[in-house]
């Protein structure tokens, strides 16, 4: 499944875009430069965010980051039952400059669009209320716009959201700024297909394996185990994909050497055995 490439021009004097759709049942699996929230205010079916396939339903709120595709598929009985409605920003934040994001009142907006660039999701929120603040950002101009703008994220962030839904691809930006992290996801990226033992990268940081364990986790928030088997399942989704491999030849060129294994790993972190997440991707 490719994904294309979508231009999006922010309406005459605004810095962003908000709108609302009846009906997104035809968007395909795509990507743009600008962040965007979306919020499915009515409707049911399958979620792509980067290779993360999941369900959504009613109240589904997603921040998607930079060049990360994606897209909504409702099921048949949502489209049929004419049961859409979606709300959805885009905004490029370079368009505020770089003096707006050093704001000490926006640091926790600031990392948290960060760490968007992974995609994150909110399920539990009042549904209404989000509505009403979208609805706000729609109708918006002039300074009121940037106020609602603004209002919106400072409603929706001390929410509770998911931890990112796309595994780590290495085209991605790194999760820290950490020099010594950097350099052991950089080798992982780079080896995920080897033989590569959380031994040898204690080894690279100088550290016993005890206290690289305790590192790695707060650094990434995952063990390394978690960390590298997302690393190889996301590349296995890409070859799923974009390739006509078979499944036990992408275990393989992942770095499993067990198909059990492969299959175990892959429907625990994408919630689909590698062959239904084949059927689903034929659906799209």
């Amino acid at each position: 499944m490719k994904s294309h490439y979508e231009k999006i021009t922010p309406t005459y004097q605004q810095s962003f875009t908000c709108f609302s759709a009846s009906e997104f049942n035809c968007v395909p699996y795509h990507h743009h430069k600008e962040i965007e929230l979306t919020f499915i205010a009515k409707g049911h079916g399958q979620r792509y965010v980067g290779h993360h396939i999941d369900s959504f339903y009613d109240g589904d709120v997603v921040v998607i980051g930079s060049m990360l595709a994606h897209t909504w598929k409702p099921a048949k009985a949502s489209i049929d039952s004419g049961n859409q409605l979606s709300y959805v920003l885009q905004f490029d934040p370079n368009v505020f400059g770089d003096s707006f994001w050093t704001c000490p009142e926006l640091s926790d907006l600031k990392c948290f669009l960060a760490d968007s660039r992974y995609g994150l999701a909110l399920t539990e929120h009042d549904h209404a209320l989000t509505e009403v603040h979208f609805k706000k950002c729609i109708g918006a101009k002039g300074a009121q716009a940037i106020i609602s703008f603004l209002q919106l994220w400072d409603y929706l962030l001390p929410y509770t959201w998911s931890k990112p839904l796309s595994t780590v691809a290495s085209n991605q930006i790194k999760l820290t700024k950490n020099p010594i992290i950097e350099t052991l996801i950089e080798h992982l990226l780079l080896h995920y297909s080897d033989d590569i033992k959380q031994s040898d990268l204690a080894a690279m940081a100088s550290m016993s394996i005890s206290h690289f364990s305790r590192f790695f986790k707060r650094s990434t928030g995952y063990s390394f185990n978690d960390y590298l088997n997302r690393i190889r399942i996301e590349q296995a989704c890409h070859r799923l994909m974009n390739t006509h491999l078979s499944i036990a030849q992408v275990a393989f060129d992942v770095g499993y050497r067990n198909l059990s294994q492969f299959n175990l790993n892959f429907k625990k972190i994408n919630k689909f055995t590698p062959k239904d997440y084949l059927k689903t991707l034929l659906k799209v």
